[in-house]
């Protein structure tokens, strides 16, 4: 635990009591993935990725030293067979600092391709050792991927079952951070994947986490409108909106719908964040904090696919700090490294259809190096199984910590509504997991009232 991560200890030197900003915790939990200036305790301000603070005679104010969006589209007149060799250059450059860095590395090999490409690539520069996570429902065992790529790196993978009786939802792994940032079901993660790094005497834990950000996965029309300021009317626009429709599943005239109204009322594509106001209560949605991301506030110039792919990336930022909270070895998102980030911005945002494929640069670049089937892959394992066996085995727990919390006594949720579900026996999916966060927040939040 270190003072630039811990609120705890940054209070002690304030020599002040720490004080939940209720503000900040109804922003959280509106948009957890953004990374505000606002944090959950009050005096404490978060500095973001590539941001100085400057103090002068006015005050401290933020100022950005690292602009990403001055790299956007800087690179718009590579092919994409160029575009395809230079991800491929810099993502193994990128693996080989860090395994310099960090020579023995416990890589979370989820099955995905991603991770596989971490795994194959970092496995060419030092000491690679694979873990795999499953569960026992169907669509959380993808083992099989995981035990392909192991075959074609020539190693071993450890699998392990994630069962939900072994977490504990009335624990809150970040309750010494300024902020909720852990979730209850990545326990059984961390408490593996600190005991196979132990066992293998790892540096450090390496994770494809932010790969869908980085590489492309827009899904919108937004790139086809970039494509015809670029070009203006021409072949590759059918092409590129056909690519579209086969990465969505949208139909051909929606994508040119959405594309137009970019083309021709710009100003309503703004850098906005997605704000989710389910379960909350009304006093609570009024504080929503206007602020976006510093990295948006630059970009706004910018086309709309760029906007998106910028404030992807600024999400993906958010969730490095989820995993292996209390491990003394540090966690490695090398794929939101910044040679990588910046090289992908710089790349017109219609090669990441290229094909009819998602991310189909990434795709490309790792096509000498993984098998097919991982290459190809256009589905994913999810953990939705875990998250409902956890509800399920602590359903009475849950309602009760949020209807005798602080949350509701500080009219940050609505609990006539959570009451209302309590009294339903099919809670969907997205319910579930809403219903989580909130209790996740509950938890953090009496670690410090």
């Amino acid at each position: 635990m270190v003072v630039g991560t811990s609120a705890v200890e940054m209070t002690k030197i304030l020599a002040s009591q720490a004080r939940i900003d209720w503000k900040g915790v109804a922003d959280c939990l509106m948009a957890s993935d953004l990374r505000e200036h606002r944090t959950c305790i009050e005096q404490i301000i978060e500095v973001a990725p590539g941001e100085m603070v400057v103090i002068d005679t006015d005050g401290p104010h933020h100022q950005l030293f690292w602009d990403p969006s001055a790299f956007l589209g800087r690179n718009g007149e590579y092919s994409f067979e160029e575009a395809a060799e230079n991800l491929r250059k810099v993502l193994n450059q990128v693996l080989a600092a860090w395994c310099a860095r960090y020579p023995r590395a416990a890589v979370s090999a989820s099955g995905g391709f991603d991770s596989s490409a971490i795994a194959e690539l970092a496995t060419r520069h030092g000491t690679v050792e694979l873990l795999h996570f499953y569960t026992r429902s169907p669509g959380g065992d993808e083992r099989a991927y995981a035990e392909q790529l192991a075959n074609h790196l020539d190693k071993t993978v450890r699998c392990e079952c994630s069962e939900a009786d072994s977490i504990d939802v009335t624990e809150n792994r970040s309750g010494f951070r300024p902020r909720p940032s852990a979730c209850s079901f990545t326990q059984v993660f961390d408490d593996a994947s600190e005991r196979f790094a132990t066992a293998i005497d790892a540096c450090a834990h390496f994770n494809g986490g932010g790969g869908d950000n980085v590489f492309g996965k827009l899904h919108s029309a937004y790139p086809l409108a970039e494509l015809y300021r670029h070009a203006g009317l021409s072949r590759s626009l059918i092409s590129t909106a056909i690519n579209i429709c086969d990465v969505t599943g949208v139909e051909l005239w929606s994508v040119f719908r959405q594309a137009a109204q970019a083309i021709w009322n710009p100003g309503r594509i703004a850098a906005s964040w997605p704000r989710q106001t389910e379960l909350m209560a009304s006093s609570a949605i009024s504080m929503a904090s206007n602020e976006s991301h510093p990295w948006l506030q630059s970009a706004k110039n910018a086309g709309p696919g760029q906007k998106q792919h910028l404030r992807n990336i600024a999400r993906g930022t958010a969730t490095t700090d989820y995993l292996n909270i209390r491990s003394t070895r540090p966690t490695i998102y090398p794929l939101l490294s910044q040679p990588v980030i910046e090289l992908c911005l710089s790349i017109p945002t219609w090669f990441w259809f290229m094909g009819g494929r998602d991310r189909a640069l990434a795709r490309t670049a790792m096509q000498p190096f993984l098998p097919v089937p991982i290459i190809n892959r256009s589905t994913k394992g999810a953990f939705d199984g875990l998250l409902y066996q956890i509800f399920a085995l602590n359903r009475d727990q849950i309602f009760r910590d949020l209807n005798e919390g602080t949350l509701v006594s500080h009219k940050m949720i609505d609990m006539d509504q959570i009451t209302h579900l309590q009294t339903q026996d099919a809670i969907s999916a997205s319910q579930r997991a809403r219903i989580l966060q909130l209790h996740e927040t509950e938890i953090w939040c009496r670690n410090w009232c």
